[in-house]
């Protein structure tokens, strides 16, 4: 294949992977936003006008129904709100490597990738179709099952791309009559690329809150000229009974402050907010359990991912205080649950991180002047 030819074939996989994945994204995004809407939402003259003088910076011209939707929710009038389509289609894409993704992002290589931190005890976990222990050493199905008979609870999950809580499968020795059968058919089923892990025994403050769920804390981090910034962190919470708390799939979210107490309120999907959980937990000023403890493994841990700049980071809090890592995630890392806890994703970052984004990767020239006030 000449020269020529090469050259053609590569821009033609960029479109692909990139232009066209990118049309797709900001069809979807502005879709769904639109649906969540209501008759009722609604921004003044004067917000709007702030809104596009200070995104016309970034010679953009954005939609503005995601500053609708957010003010709407959370009282909170800010013009650095980011829409989805420019995250995931602009800034997500500028600071981390896309085709890296699944690679970094296997829960399989966490014991490589963070020896240091406490992660769920894996019982196995299985590779391309290959058993393993944690330490990737082989294993049988009949030592799998011979560890599962010491275990009451069980948690078995993909190991990539398990965004939103899907595919994950709970095996509970005082729910089931026959988990032998059960595992043996989960594992039929996944094939390959899963995960065989204890159930966390979560901490009490956090137990209390829907005690089925092991309830979590996000927390997003930008590793920005040298330095690692903490970015919009949240609790998320179950609701009534289920095992998972992705807000996806009905679970909650509340903002949780620099000192690790939480805000007033948290939020659902559909951008509907509660005071309360429903199980009747406040949620106003409760502090989260070793959330300092978090932020200093993340501040630590994230400087070793050069190729991930924007990192969303998922904690537990075992039952001695100790944080627990779940996962880490690095593409369609999930903004409105943070935006709707806390206000704008980057916060008094936005500028910093908008003018590095759009003068380097659109070759526009961005003021470094502040020429409108971003609190209205």
């Amino acid at each position: 294949m000449g020269l020529t030819n090469k050259k053609i074939l590569k821009r033609l996989v960029a479109f692909v992977n990139n232009d066209l994945l990118n049309l797709y994204l900001n069809y979807t995004y502005k879709k769904q936003i639109k649906m969540k809407l209501k008759k009722t939402d609604f921004i003044d003259s004067n917000y709007k006008r702030h809104i596009k003088e200070y995104w016309n910076r970034y010679n953009l011209r954005i939609n503005l129904d995601w500053h609708k939707w957010y003010y709407s929710r959370n009282g909170i009038k800010d013009v650095r709100y980011i829409p989805e389509y420019i995250y995931y289609c602009y800034i997500e894409s500028y600071f981390n490597r896309a085709t890296l993704n699944e690679a970094y992002s296997d829960k399989a290589i966490h014991n490589i990738l963070f020896s240091d931190i406490k992660r769920p005890t894996t019982i196995a976990k299985n590779v391309g179709g290959v058993f393993y222990d944690d330490k990737f050493d082989l294993i049988s199905l009949d030592e799998i099952i011979d560890h599962y008979n010491k275990k009451k609870k069980i948690v078995i999950k993909p190991t990539i791309e398990s965004g939103g809580g899907r595919n994950i499968c709970f095996i509970d020795n005082e729910e089931i009559a026959d988990t032998h059968c059960e595992l043996i058919r989960i594992i039929t089923e996944f094939k390959q690329d899963f995960i065989i892990q204890e159930v966390i025994d979560q901490h009490p403050e956090l137990k209390v809150i829907n005690p089925q769920s092991v309830n979590t804390i996000r927390v997003m981090s930008i590793f920005l000229n040298g330095k690692v910034h903490i970015i919009s962190p949240r609790l998320r919470m179950g609701v009534n009974g289920s095992k998972v708390d992705n807000v996806s799939v009905g679970g909650l979210s509340c903002g949780i402050m620099e000192d690790g107490r939480l805000r007033k309120y948290a939020f659902d999907t559909f951008g509907i907010c509660f005071e309360k959980h429903p199980q009747g937990f406040v949620f106003e000023g409760k502090r989260v359990p070793s959330y300092d403890k978090i932020v200093n493994i993340i501040k630590k841990e994230h400087i070793k991912f050069g190729h991930f700049k924007l990192i969303s980071w998922d904690f537990a809090v075992d039952i001695n205080a100790e944080p627990i890592l779940i996962e880490i995630n690095l593409r369609f890392q999930g903004i409105n649950g943070g935006q709707l806890c806390n206000g704008p994703l980057f916060g008094d970052l936005t500028d910093e991180i908008l003018r590095e984004v759009f003068t380097n990767k659109c070759n526009v020239k961005v003021p470094l002047t502040k020429e409108v006030s971003s609190r209205i």
